[in-house]
Formats: structure tokens, sequence, C-alpha cells
């Protein structure tokens, strides 16, 4: 499968942003909306039924990953995952994408509702942003030994809508 090309965090920021502003509706989570945001090919994995992504390497040590999953044509999902070599079992690294505060603060500013669903029994952390139907979940973890909140990065963003199968007044 080919390689994306090295970005700089900076272009990939604004490639995730670019992902999010193209979504409004689930129609538009497709392969061409999602190329044309991002300027990046997707591709299907060998073996793979369900995921076109694309993947690459930064300038500052990780990888990125763009992804666009589609089991059915109502339960399709575009994610974002940074990939930090360096990482522990618990998902934290030393290394950080972005600070999650730089994305809370963009999501906000593009009109999304924010609740936090931190489940610490599970090591679960992250925040849900909500624009009618669109649901955006940002995973964070630590880059620091301990558990502190204001020290937080970009684990992993999902873009999606709420199933209207299962929520008939979501549409």
């Amino acid at each position: 499968m080919p390689r994306g090309p090295v970005l700089t965090p900076e272009q990939v920021w604004d490639k995730l942003l670019a992902m999010i502003d193209a979504i409004g509706q689930r129609e538009d989570l497709n392969q061409q909306n999602i190329e044309r945001a991002i300027g990046l090919k997707l591709h299907k994995r060998p073996g793979e039924t369900h995921s076109n992504l694309v993947i690459g390497d930064t300038t500052a040590g990780w990888l990125y990953v763009f992804d666009l999953v589609a089991h059915t044509d109502s339960d399709i999902s575009a994610w974002f995952r940074p990939r930090r070599l360096d990482m522990d079992a618990g998902r934290n690294s030393p290394t950080c994408t972005w600070r999650t505060e730089k994305l809370r603060a963009a999501l906000r500013e593009r009109g999304f509702d924010e609740e936090s669903r931190i489940f610490t029994d599970r090591s679960y952390f992250n925040w849900q942003y909500t624009r009618g139907p669109m649901v955006v979940d940002v995973r964070y973890y630590f880059d620091q030994e301990h558990l502190d909140y204001t020290s937080t990065c970009i684990d992993s963003v999902l873009v999606s809508f709420v199933i209207p199968e299962f929520y008939k007044d979501a549409t």
C-alpha cells in the first residue's frame, strides 16, 4: 500500500480540520469528499473490506492515519489516528501530537456542543462533540508520568453520525 507524504504536524492539523469542516451531513462521509478535503488519496488495505486509508510520517516522528470506515450505508465514520512509537500499554506517551485544548477550542468555534466522557476506572479519556446528528469523539492521552488533565494530547478523532435506525429523532 502506498504511503502518504511526510508532513509537518501543522500540515496534518490543517488536514484534520479540513476533514471535519467538509463533513456536514452523513452523505459527506464518502471517499471522494474526504480525499478532496485532506488532499490525500485513500487506499484499500489488502484483505480489508470496510476501510480506505492513508498512512504517513510526520516531521515530529509520529505517524498519521486518516481512515474512512464503512460497514453499512448508515454505519460509516471517518477516523484520524496519530500513532506514537513510544506509547505505553495505557496509550500514554511523552510525545505530544497536539494539545487537546487546541482541538477543543477549534471544535467549539465550529459550533459543536462539548461533553466530557471521562471514565478513570477504565483509563478512558475523551471529549464528545455534537452538532445536530454529527458526533466528533476526541480521545486524549497524557504526555506526563502522572494524570495531569492540563497536559493532554490528541490520541484519536472519530467523526460519525447518529444512526437513524437506532435514534429515530436524530435525522
